[in-house]
């Protein structure tokens, strides 16, 4: 985040001070966004070694594991569970304290419960595939998630990673579109 926020000028991606940058980067899946902070010390150091600059999270939000952001004891998805919001704030602090730069995915595998007011949330595939794009529901609380992970102050960081230089894009959806994904499966009732 040295350079300002990454822009795009003429196709390519370039520094908000001009600067041109070119991202060579990887993912961090599922329960794997939630290191020990030795281990995500260990892990930003290594990957800069490496010349990665770009790090997605993907599936912090799976629906395979226990260890994920989603408060187990709660009825909803939108009860964070606390040590993991820690442990992923310090993941970011270590990875921008390395150069490298933040690439979240906001709905992958989610599986909504029966707090999230979500019409046929067991019916659903993981994810939502397809239904998010026309569900206002879906959409509202992936905003909502969205928002409480980018609009919360880092203590690691001193920003929210809304603010955060190190904060490049994220992936709304993943794999799914109104190109694909209709007619794949059958969307259960009311959809």
């Amino acid at each position: 985040g040295n350079h300002g926020f990454v822009t795009n000028k003429n196709g390519h991606f370039t520094f908000a001070d001009g600067t041109r940058v070119r991202f060579w980067g990887s993912d961090l899946v599922g329960p794997n966004n939630f290191p020990t902070h030795q281990q995500a010390d260990e892990l930003a150091v290594r990957l800069s070694k490496l010349g990665v600059n770009l790090i997605r999270f993907h599936m912090p939000e799976c629906s395979w594991s226990d260890n994920n952001f989603f408060d187990p004891k709660a009825d909803n998805t939108l009860t964070l569970k606390p040590d993991q919001v820690e442990k992923f704030d310090y993941l970011v602090g270590a990875l921008k304290a390395n150069g490298i730069y933040l690439y979240p995915d906001w709905l992958v595998d989610r599986k909504f419960r029966s707090g999230d007011g979500v019409a046929a949330f067991k019916d659903l595939v993981s994810g939502a595939k397809g239904v998010i794009h026309f569900s206002k529901r879906i959409i509202e609380l992936t905003q909502q998630y969205a928002e409480q992970l980018i609009g919360h102050k880092n203590p690691y960081t001193g920003m929210a990673l809304k603010d955060d230089p190190a904060y490049v894009g994220s992936e709304i959806v993943n794999e799914s579109s109104i190109f694909s994904g209709f007619g794949e499966q059958k969307f259960p009732e009311p959809y």
